[in-house]
C-alpha cells in the first residue's frame, strides 16, 4: 500500500543478493528486479512507461536509450549498424564503456546523414549567419551590463553581443515551406568541463533586408558532453521541425537529460520574446 500511493518507487538487490543468485550477467539481474522488462535483449524499460520516460545507467553511464537508438534509425542509410543490429549485438553483459562506445557508433550514421541536409552553410553564407546572430544574440544571450530588455539592441551594446556571439555555434539550419527556418544554435555552459547546451526555434524574415519579422524560441536543452548533445539534439530538432510533441522530453517528465525548459512554470512569449513565468 505505501508503493501504491508514493509518488517515488524504488526496489533494488543488493551485491550480496546478487552473490547469492545463480545470475550470470546484468540481464539477468534486472529481469529479478521488480516492474522492469529487458526489450530486445539490450534495453532496460519500466513496465507500464513510454520509452521516452525511462533512463538507465550502469555505474553513472548511460546506457543504450532506445529514443536514441530509434532517432538513427529513422536517418541511417539502408545497411547501416543501426539498420542491421544482428551485425554487431548489444548484450546487457557488457561493460559500461563498452555500451558508450556502442551508443556512440550506432548514432553516427544519423548524425552523418541528417547534418548533410541540415548544415547552415548550405542555406546561409557566413555573411549571412553573422548577419542573423547578431539580430538574434540580444534574445538569447543575457541582458548586456546596463541594459535594459527596452534598449537592448542600441549600438552601444552591439560589441558585447558580438563577443558573446562569438562562442555560439550553428547547429542546424532547416527551411519550412513558408519562408522562414527552423534553427538550432549552442554554445558553452556554466560548467567545470567542456559541457554545451543547445537552443532550438524559428525565425522569419523581411525579404528586401533579411531583417527579422518573426522570432521564437521552442526549447533550451540541459548541459552535456559535445558527443551526448550531438545525438540528443538531433533527435530533437528532428520532432521539432516535424511538429511533433516535445513534452515527453521535458525535465518533469524525462528528468534533467533533454529539455530544461520550457516547462509547467516557464513558456516563450512570442509577443515579448522572453521566457516568462506561467501566470498561477
Amino acid at each position: 500500500m505505501i508503493q501504491k500511493n508514493s509518488l517515488h518507487v524504488m526496489d533494488s538487490l543488493s551485491a550480496d543478493q546478487i552473490k547469492k543468485s545463480p545470475d550470470r550477467n546484468t540481464d539477468d539481474v534486472l529481469k529479478r528486479t521488480n516492474g522492469t522488462n529487458i526489450q530486445d535483449g539490450k534495453y532496460v524499460v519500466v513496465r507500464g512507461l513510454n520509452e521516452c520516460y525511462n533512463l538507465a545507467l550502469v555505474n553513472g553511464a548511460m546506457m543504450l536509450d532506445l529514443i536514441i537508438i530509434k532517432s538513427a534509425q529513422i536517418f541511417s542509410p539502408p545497411g547501416s549498424p543501426v539498420q542491421s543490429p544482428t551485425k554487431r549485438p548489444f548484450p546487457l553483459n557488457e561493460t559500461a564503456d563498452a555500451q558508450t562506445a556502442i551508443q556512440g557508433e550506432a548514432a553516427a550514421p544519423a548524425i552523418k546523414s541528417v547534418e548533410q541536409g541540415w548544415l547552415p552553410e548550405q542555406y546561409w553564407d557566413e555573411a549571412t549567419r553573422n548577419a542573423v546572430k547578431k539580430q538574434i544574440m540580444p534574445y538569447l544571450h543575457r541582458l548586456a551590463p546596463n541594459a535594459t530588455h527596452e534598449n537592448k539592441f542600441d549600438e552601444r551594446y552591439a560589441e558585447f553581443y558580438r563577443t558573446v556571439g562569438e562562442t555560439y555555434r550553428w547547429r542546424y539550419i532547416k527551411p519550412d515551406e513558408k519562408g522562414g527556418c527552423y534553427w538550432m544554435i549552442d554554445r558553452p555552459a556554466a560548467s567545470f568541463d567542456q559541457s554545451r547546451t543547445a537552443i532550438a526555434g524559428h525565425v522569419k524574415f523581411r525579404k528586401k533586408d533579411f531583417f527579422i519579422e518573426d522570432y521564437e524560441e521552442a526549447f533550451w536543452m540541459f548541459k552535456m558532453p559535445e558527443e551526448e548533445l550531438q545525438v540528443k539534439s538531433l533527435y530533437l530538432f528532428n520532432l521539432y521541425t516535424r511538429g511533433e510533441a516535445l513534452e515527453p522530453f521535458y525535465h518533469m517528465n524525462r528528468g534533467a537529460d533533454y529539455i530544461e525548459f520550457p516547462d509547467n512554470q516557464v513558456y516563450y512569449n512570442k509577443i515579448t520574446r522572453k521566457w516568462e513565468p506561467i501566470a498561477q
